[in-house]
């Protein structure tokens, strides 16, 4: 499972700084933990979001949480458990945050867009 995490992440890491200079600003990654528990909530403005903050952001495993409806889907339903992508119901958000807390107890990093979807003024 984590083979292909990494893989992808690795990819996108490469694809990322070479063809769109991506960059993260605002927070200076030097600064994040680089182990323990830690909440990331990024603004959502395109697909390649997760790919490219699971490529760039952090050299750490980073698990996703996203909206139940998208494992409904042929193709995504088998490659997002693959990606450490976690089903959520959108309209329960007491489960959300139970299940960021279980998360956090065990120190993993989590990434939750706070939107729900993509922003479309960032």
């Amino acid at each position: 499972m984590d083979f292909f995490y990494t893989l992808v992440s690795g990819t996108m890491r490469l694809i990322g700084k070479v063809c769109f200079r991506v960059k993260v600003v605002g927070v200076p990654l030097k600064t994040l933990p680089q182990e323990g528990p830690l909440l990331i909530a990024p603004i959502h403005v395109s697909y390649l979001d997760p790919a490219f903050i699971a490529g760039i952001f952090l050299p750490r495993k980073l698990d996703f949480f996203a909206s139940q409806h998208l494992f409904e889907r042929p193709f995504l339903g088998r490659v997002l458990p693959l990606l450490r992508t976690h089903p959520l119901v959108r309209e329960n958000g007491l489960q959300a945050l139970r299940r960021a807390l279980k998360f956090l107890k065990e120190k993993k990093t989590i990434v939750i867009f706070p939107e729900g979807t993509r922003s479309r003024t960032g």
